[in-house]
Formats: C-alpha cells, sequence, structure tokens
C-alpha cells in the first residue's frame, strides 16, 4: 500500500512537469507568433510556467533515479524547489518586488539545481576520487555563478568567467553521470 502512494506521487510530478512545459511551449509559440502583440499576461505566465517546471524537473529527477538519497533529504530538496518556484510566482506578479529580488531567484535556483545534480551524482557516497573531484569541480563552477548573482556584477570582462563557469559545472556534471553510470554497470 505504502508503495502504491509512493508510485503515484512519482507519478504525479511527472505529469505536473510535462503539463508545465506543454503549457509553457505552447504559450511561447503563441507569444512568438503574436509578435509586438504579444500580451504581458502572457509572458508573465511563461516566466511561472518555467519556474515550476525548473522546479518539477528537479523532483521528477530526484523521486526517480537517486535511489540511495535519504527521503528526509528529498523532501527537503522538494520543498525548496517548489519554495523558489511561488517565489517567481510572487516576484512576477509584484506581490514582492522583482526587480530587489531575481538576482537572489537565480541564485536561488542554481542552488536547487546544484543540489539535485549532486544527488544525481551520489554526492557523499562515492568512492571513487574522479567521481569526488568532478563532484567538487561542479560546486566551485556553480558557487562562481551564485556569488556572481548575489554581487551583482556588472563589468563585461566577467562574462568570460561566466562562460568558463556555466562550461566547466556542465562538463563535470555529464562526466560525473557517465562516470556513476559506468560504475553501476561494473558493478553488477
Amino acid at each position: 500500500m505504502n508503495s502504491m502512494k509512493y508510485s503515484k506521487g512519482k507519478k504525479l510530478f511527472g505529469i505536473l512537469l510535462i503539463v508545465s512545459i506543454s503549457m509553457m511551449l505552447v504559450l511561447s509559440i503563441i507569444s512568438g507568433l503574436s509578435g509586438e502583440f504579444a500580451r504581458a499576461a502572457n509572458l508573465k505566465l511563461i516566466l511561472v510556467l518555467f519556474g515550476f517546471s525548473v522546479a518539477f524537473s528537479g523532483i521528477y529527477l530526484i523521486q526517480n533515479h537517486c535511489s540511495t538519497t535519504k527521503p528526509s533529504i528529498k523532501i527537503l530538496i522538494s520543498l525548496f524547489g517548489l519554495a523558489l518556484a511561488f517565489l517567481n510566482t510572487t516576484a512576477v506578479y509584484n506581490v514582492l518586488p522583482f526587480v530587489k529580488l531575481y538576482n537572489w531567484l537565480i541564485s536561488g535556483t542554481i542552488i536547487f539545481i546544484l543540489l539535485v545534480q549532486l544527488q544525481l551524482l551520489n554526492w557523499g557516497n562515492q568512492e571513487r576520487l574522479i567521481m569526488k573531484l568532478l563532484s567538487v569541480i561542479l560546486v566551485l563552477a556553480n558557487l562562481a555563478l551564485i556569488v556572481f548573482f548575489i554581487a551583482k556584477w556588472s563589468f563585461p570582462e566577467l562574462s568570460l568567467l561566466i562562460n568558463i563557469s556555466i562550461l566547466t559545472g556542465l562538463a563535470s556534471f555529464i562526466l560525473g553521470l557517465i562516470f556513476s553510470k559506468n560504475n553501476s554497470n561494473l558493478n553488477r
């Protein structure tokens, strides 16, 4: 009975993810075809759906692909993602000031994505040195991005740092997934 509830929860976030991405794509196409006559309400809704899509995709990945992660950690990360999505919604509809909050929302989203990535890489439970190294590189690359957005730096020279941080984080995550997949195949 308990596994049935858990299975329904997994499916629920998968369905919510598909619905939010589908609605976001449809609204984006409609707004794109409308050109300069695009409605502001549609653009706001696209931003809201984007925030929920990020949260639902992270929750879905954690629920379905992180079997070694403790349930309490899964719940905390999921709640953090949902809180960010709701904060994004309040900022988009000017309940909270968007101009003062957007850097913090971007930084929070990077932290959420980093937490999901670390769970997918089985952070802390890896015995291989290469996996530990890739995880540390991923954390450092994302920390550089977080500090950049929190500090609101606007130097043009820092665009190279942003690009390097993004590419380094992405490369270390992809390599980490490849090495962890190879490691799980070797253990079978």
